[in-house]
């Protein structure tokens, strides 16, 4: 499904006029993961992912506001409630003040 991820990525490279040789897309994070801890190259992964394997795999942030991938939530069109609205306005509250549990570990 377009956009994704990786168009992100890809995108916020080519603003640095970064051409990677070589580009693997893969659907999931931990297949991103287990190819780096391979040795089969690096990935680029949103900061939340740092947790899936601390152990064989090195981080580094990277320090850009642009950086940044956007959060996007989906439900069906039919079930566009009061619900849903609660839904929205408590991620709103959760995230508003950027409370201690939303920031990343130290690995």
């Amino acid at each position: 499904m377009r956009p994704s991820f990786a168009d992100e990525i890809l995108n916020l490279l080519a603003e640095f006029s970064i051409r990677p040789l070589s580009v693997e897309e893969v659907r999931e994070i931990q297949t991103a993961l287990g190819m780096v801890a391979a040795g089969a190259g690096l990935c680029i992964v949103p900061a939340s992912s740092q947790r899936q394997r601390p152990d064989d795999v090195f981080y580094r942030m990277i320090e850009d506001k642009q950086a940044t991938s956007p959060v996007i939530m989906s439900y069906r069109r039919a079930d566009a409630n009061g619900r849903i609205n609660d839904v929205k306005e408590l991620i709103h509250e959760m995230y508003a003040d950027r409370p201690a549990w939303l920031q990343l570990s130290e690995l």
